[in-house]
């Protein structure tokens, strides 16, 4: 009984953890909705998706029903990254002093992994959040973010999320890879890296 109710809770935080990204494009396009265009429209429609599919994702997990997305983890990488950055930038807006990019290989950008979609737009976007808030009053120069993709191999590939902030060390990085690890931002859940690691390796992938 214990152990159901602490993977309970550690659903739940997961799921919490999660609502928050897209949440945060709802409430930057509430502020806006007078005179809305179409692009925050869209953006506006992707997120409550996004909600959907995950309350989704908790109701199966529960009732041991497996949802369309769930039985075919397989998604296109790119449309994935390019979606992420973009969504991040338009919540930043044009007054931002970090710039966001991406670079891939040509022959990656038809490559697809096997992840769900809404699971690796939910770790891109918790990665890309935790670079963002890491610069909050800790620099007065131009911040830098980019996702870069590789081949490493014949059935691997290599995604650096890179930035140009204050940096943590080894010994932190470990704590982060770890469930309630969480470094500078207060009340920070740290579930971020800890999540990614979980659904990465899932299919033999790693995080370093």
């Amino acid at each position: 009984e214990m152990e159901k109710k602490q993977a309970v809770a550690e659903l739940a935080g997961k799921v919490a953890h999660n609502i928050q990204s897209p949440l945060v494009v709802v409430k930057s396009v509430g502020r806006n909705i007078r005179g809305i265009d179409e692009t925050q429209r869209r953006l506006l429609l992707s997120a409550t998706h996004r909600i959907e599919k995950i309350a989704n994702h908790l109701v199966s997990h529960f009732t041991a029903q497996k949802t369309p997305a769930e039985l075919s983890s397989f998604c296109f990488l790119w449309p994935v990254i390019d979606s992420s950055i973009a969504e991040k930038i338009e919540i930043l807006g044009t007054s931002s002093t970090i710039d966001l990019s991406y670079q891939m290989e040509d022959a990656l950008y038809c490559a697809g992994i096997p992840y769900p979609t809404e699971e690796m737009a939910a770790i891109f976007s918790n990665l890309l959040n935790n670079s963002v808030e890491a610069f909050d009053g800790h620099t007065e120069k131009k911040g830098k973010i980019c996702i870069s993709v590789e081949s490493v191999s014949e059935k691997r590939i290599k995604i650096d999320i890179s930035d140009n902030g204050k940096g943590i060390s080894a010994d932190v990085l470990d704590k982060l890879l770890k469930s309630g690890g969480s470094f500078g931002k207060p009340g920070g859940a740290g579930l971020g890296l800890a999540h990614a690691k979980e659904i990465l390796e899932k299919e033999g992938g790693t995080v370093f």
